[in-house]
């Protein structure tokens, strides 16, 4: 009997029990996952504590456990079909709700940069459990940074090159959110640490969201707050 290599993959919320052939690739993975959960091969996102890029490296070599995790990220042929849709009946509406102008200039700015090269991809439709690190994100300087979830303090922090800023659970009195129309499955999310006292993200993915609303403040009743912006 051949060798197999055992794991689980999380996409949503389901849980893949996955095993394949000991020598299989990336690649092999993305192909076998496109037939279970029916995200394209070429849409697909693994994420095993950082990205799995290289659809040549062998599973093996990633030293993958029964119980090891690995996040997929990508919206299924369905998912996509809606979107398109959804994207072409309403583009004039989303233009009239919140239309470009409606940013300050500066973080206009910020949003034209685009999603930082290593940045997770966005989904509009799933709602998935924040991970420990986000990385890709702007913060308010337009730097590059990483959202850090210290559950075990209750604090988060954000991290950049030179310097990490450490919020505590405690002080943060809200979380909002926007979404970026430019960029589907982005938004701004917002730290509100006090009555005129808040931190922009940039780029945050919108199905950690309410992972995170949940995580920090859980009376918190979803919806989306444009007051920050006025």
């Amino acid at each position: 009997m051949s060798e197999t290599i055992s794991f689980k993959v999380t996409h949503g919320k389901t849980q893949h029990s996955i095993t394949l052939p000991i020598h299989s690739t990336v690649k092999d993975l993305k192909n076998y996952l496109e037939q279970q959960t029916r995200v394209p091969s070429n849409l697909q996102k693994l994420f095993l504590k950082g990205p799995l890029k290289n659809d040549d490296t062998i599973l093996s070599s990633l030293n993958l456990r029964e119980t090891t995790k690995i996040l997929l990220v990508g919206s299924t042929v369905d998912e996509i079909s809606i979107t398109s849709s959804i994207r072409t009946s309403n583009e004039e509406e989303r233009k009239i709700d919140i239309p470009r102008d409606a940013f300050p200039i500066d973080q206009q700015r910020i949003i034209d940069k685009g999603p930082p090269a290593d940045a997770f991809p966005g989904d509009l439709f799933a709602n998935i459990n924040i991970p420990d690190t986000v990385p890709g994100l702007y913060n308010h300087a337009g730097a590059n940074v990483r959202f850090t979830v210290k559950k075990e303090i209750d604090e988060i922090w954000i991290v950049n090159n030179t310097s990490t800023k450490r919020i505590p659970f405690a002080a943060i009195g809200n979380v909002n959110y926007i979404p970026i129309l430019k960029y589907p499955g982005y938004t701004i999310l917002t730290l509100v640490l006090g009555p005129s006292n808040k931190y922009n993200v940039y780029f945050f993915p919108q199905q950690f969201v309410r992972s995170l609303k949940t995580l920090i403040c859980p009376l918190f009743i979803d919806g989306l707050d444009l007051s920050q912006f006025k």
